[in-house]
């Protein structure tokens, strides 16, 4: 169960199937990219990018996302990067539902 950034960044990198929040998460930095497949289910709860990180970054893979509500997240552009998705971005190939 995910209860701040740093477990939910440990769960999308682990290996279990589902990952499940325990409360509302602020973030405190942008969350690691998704890379593989994956459920979350968010019973109800809010992930808040503080107006200030990425949240879901889904690189490669299928990620379900369940009852979900995402408030102020970012993604920033420049250095060569587009800024796009902050809230949720999709790479070419990967698919959310």
């Amino acid at each position: 169960m995910a209860t701040d950034t740093a477990s939910l960044n440990a769960a999308i990198a682990g290996s279990c199937a589902t990952v499940t929040l325990g409360n509302t998460i602020k973030l405190n930095g942008d969350l690691a990219p998704i890379a593989r497949d994956l459920t979350i289910d968010e019973a109800s709860f809010t992930l808040d990018g503080d107006s200030a990180f990425r949240a879901l970054q889904i690189i490669s893979g299928t990620v379900a996302i369940n009852d979900l509500t995402v408030n102020g997240a970012v993604a920033q552009g420049g250095a060569g990067g587009a800024g796009l998705g902050g809230g949720l971005f999709v790479n070419t190939g990967a698919a959310a539902s």
